[in-house]
Formats: C-alpha cells, sequence, structure tokens
C-alpha cells in the first residue's frame, strides 16, 4: 500500500532526513497493522508537530489529515514545490 519512494530525499538536511525517516516509519507501520495511509492523520505535541507536518505534506500516499497545535510550518517557501501530488487535497489544520 505504501510507496517506495522516500520523502527524505533531495535537496534536504541531515536533520529533516532523519526526522522524516522516523515518520514514514510510523506510518508504515501502522500500514503493517492493517491501517490504510488514507485513514492516518498526524498530530503531535507542539514541538514535533512541524515535522508531522513537514512529513505529512510531503508523503507519498494520501493521508487522512494532518492536525498541529500552538505550531509553525517548517520550509513553508518550499511547500508548493515539494508538496507530494498525493496529498494535494489532504486537510491540514494549524492554529496557534
Amino acid at each position: 500500500m505504501t510507496s517506495s519512494r522516500s520523502i527524505a530525499t533531495g535537496p534536504r538536511t541531515n536533520g529533516y532526513s532523519q526526522l522524516t525517516g522516523t515518520v514514514e516509519a510510523l506510518i508504515r507501520r501502522e500500514n503493517a497493522r492493517g491501517i490504510r495511509s488514507e485513514r492516518i492523520v498526524l498530530r503531535d505535541s507542539p514541538r514535533a508537530v512541524p515535522w508531522r507536518c513537514f512529513a505529512g505534506v510531503r508523503y507519498p500516499d494520501k493521508l487522512a489529515g494532518i492536525m498541529g497545535l500552538s505550531c509553525y510550518l517548517l520550509r513553508a517557501a518550499h511547500l508548493a514545490a515539494e508538496r507530494a501530488a498525493a496529498n494535494q487535497t489532504t486537510p491540514v489544520f494549524l492554529a496557534h
């Protein structure tokens, strides 16, 4: 069900690659448990939400949504170029 393409490739820093790999692993673990990616909503504590948002909009398979409270969007200026086609219409809720 998941794509073999990694969101941690391309013009990223080492920190981005490592943390997006962690998010990918969490999603794949849920896929292995029978949860389809389209049913997964990414959210976390305010400290970790920027990474979930960063990884979620770039994830190659469709996600149900992304939610962030008291957070910000990492690399917002690059989002249009880096956002995965599968998640162009994924609902994203960010609030502070």
